[in-house]
């Protein structure tokens, strides 16, 4: 997972991710809002997580209430997008010198507990 994506990966994604998008934008915000978050305010981390979480159960529900075919397999294509979309944001954020992540917390671990 730690292999630079090609070109043709990253177009297969992004189609993906036009389609699932309804579904996921409200997670990555969610995601973004904890990235944010400084580690040192714990009650605000906690808060955030919680975010993440009820966000993606909702969003999950939405998904499998939808008609998309093979939807578990949706969410999960999903959620690999979301690891390199944040994967993507971190490093553009950190070349520019902005300073937003302030959470360097474990995405993958963090989407799958």
């Amino acid at each position: 997972m730690a292999r630079k994506l090609s070109f043709t990966d990253k177009l297969r994604l992004y189609f993906v991710s036009r389609e699932l998008r309804p579904y996921f934008k409200p997670v990555e915000s969610a995601i973004r809002c904890l990235a944010r978050t400084p580690v040192e305010q714990q009650d605000a981390v906690l808060a955030a997580r919680q975010q993440v979480k009820e966000t993606m159960e909702r969003s999950y529900r939405q998904l499998m209430a939808g008609d998309q075919p093979d939807k578990e397999k949706a969410w999960q294509r999903g959620l690999l997008g979301l690891i390199f979309l944040d994967r993507d944001w971190r490093k553009r954020n950190e070349e520019s010198g902005q300073g937003e992540a302030k959470n360097p917390f474990d995405l993958p671990s963090c989407l799958t507990k």
